[in-house]
């Protein structure tokens, strides 16, 4: 008798089967070497959340590994990475939220810093065509942009008449006026300066060497009874120092929210007497600041001298101890267009005309020296930065260029040839200069490229 068949039955048999592997899977645990090999082979991160999604093992396994904060510190703390920690916590914001402190997870903290490094270093030199926003534009022959800034979202362009525009995520914010009897002064420098629990700021250095401040988000200026220095600079976006020419003094500010006005501690640097060298002949170039140490680049006609001070903290005060010293000659003199930009502590970056020269402190059995890298390029570089191993230079024609210099923390490969990716971008057709250059990034660890020529603000936005 030929027996029936019931579809019905066969499919609830074939799901009965299904759900029987399922339950095998899920309850399966899997030999840590057999997984590592498994891991080995998810070359996408596609793969390794569908791998996630197999079973309860996977799924379990994966999901410890993305909130481990030893797994994420670990990644954070390859020696390419660890100089620009700081930079890049000011970066995407975790130095200057009090709330950050407590609504992330130290693994999400570290996170944040790996992913800020890796998109620095990959996303500008992939090839691939960033998006170009003129965000602000003037047709008079009168008025010229003269520097730009840029942090988390913010963007400031300063106009040689007395105006500086301020835009946040590409939205026109408000225009910062100067004073009366300052209008037409230049004003030569931009920077934002955000402390912990205090609103944003932005100051502006005229070339008169007046420093004046304002809230960004009503535009109103800020009195500042401080004094400043020839040298003014603000490190990580967090800590407003300056400095003057001889090294005698220093000056670190804060900004008092209740009586919206800036003070400043002053500081001698302490043991300038073991550095012989006549300061009168130089002047000072650039400097940075970290909590551990000073560094400071001067020149002189063909001479760079980069003086290292250290910072030695005492229950509630800070103490400045001149360290070391480094005399450099560089083959001929330098020129007027000499630009020079200090990203961290162990990097100088000269461009002088066509060229641009890379100082990095080597250690040699128990002296540390400076070792000098040469890029030569075919046009006169105008404009200077650096993030993350990746330089940003701007061109006299208009065009800017990534250069990511691979691993310049290991002599070997640096002293002999390390590896360098050049990407180039046109950003005034018109062939005006690129006059000033500042990078940032917002939320999602997008990054952003400011450039300013002398007709136009651009943004370069990296998906």
């Amino acid at each position: 008798m030929k027996r029936s068949h019931d579809p019905d039955a066969a499919s609830t048999s074939k799901q009965r089967k299904e759900c029987d592997i399922e339950k095998i899977l899920s309850d399966v645990c899997i030999p840590e070497h057999v997984w590592k090999i498994i891991f080995s082979l998810m070359k996408d991160q596609n793969k390794l959340l569908k791998l996630r999604s197999t079973n309860k093992f996977f799924d379990s396994l994966i999901t410890s590994k993305i909130y481990s904060e030893k797994l994420w510190e670990k990644l954070s703390y390859q020696h390419k990475i660890i100089p620009w920690h700081r930079q890049i916590a000011a970066s995407v914001r975790l130095l200057h939220f009090p709330e950050t402190d407590e609504t992330l997870a130290n693994h999400e903290r570290w996170r944040k810093i790996y992913f800020g490094y890796r998109k620095w270093v990959q996303t500008p030199n992939i090839r691939r065509s960033p998006e170009l926003l003129s965000l602000i534009r003037t047709e008079s022959m009168i008025k010229k942009f003269t520097c730009v800034a840029a942090w988390g979202g913010f963007t400031a362009s300063a106009i040689n008449k007395g105006m500086i525009s301020v835009y946040f995520n590409l939205q026109y914010l408000t225009e910062l006026s100067l004073p009366t009897l300052s209008k037409y002064l230049k004003v030569e420098k931009l920077e934002f300066w955000k402390q912990k629990n205090a609103s944003v700021i932005i100051y502006g250095r005229l070339e008169s060497g007046q420093v004046l401040f304002w809230n960004v988000w009503d535009g109103e200026i800020i009195n500042s009874n401080a004094p400043f220095y020839e040298n003014i600079r603000c490190m990580d976006h967090s800590d407003l120092i300056s400095i003057n020419n001889n090294l005698s003094k220093l000056i670190d500010y804060y900004y008092i929210e209740e009586t919206e006005e800036i003070i400043g501690d002053h500081y001698r640097i302490l043991g300038l007497s073991q550095l012989r060298t006549n300061l009168e002949e130089y002047k000072i170039l650039d400097f940075f600041s970290n909590p551990e140490y000073v560094v400071v680049a001067y020149k002189s006609e063909s001479k760079l001298l980069i003086v290292k001070i250290k910072i030695i903290m005492e229950q509630d005060y800070k103490l400045y101890q001149f360290h070391d010293s480094w005399t450099i000659e560089l083959d001929g003199s330098f020129t007027e267009s000499l630009i020079c930009h200090i990203p961290i502590c162990d990097i100088v970056l000269l461009a002088d005309g066509q060229q641009l020269f890379m100082l990095t402190p080597e250690r040699y059995f128990d002296e540390v020296r400076y070792h000098v890298s040469t890029l030569k390029f075919q046009k006169e570089i105008t404009s200077l930065k650096m993030f993350c191993n990746c330089i940003i230079i701007g061109y006299v024609d208009g065009t800017i260029k990534t250069i990511y210099i691979d691993d310049y923390q290991t002599y070997e490969k640096h002293g002999h040839g390390a590896d360098t990716t050049e990407v180039e971008y046109t950003l005034d057709v018109g062939n005006n200069a690129v006059m000033d250059i500042d990078i940032s990034t917002k939320k999602n660890y997008k990054l952003y490229i400011v450039a300013v020529t002398k007709s136009t603000t651009y943004q370069l936005t990296f998906e």
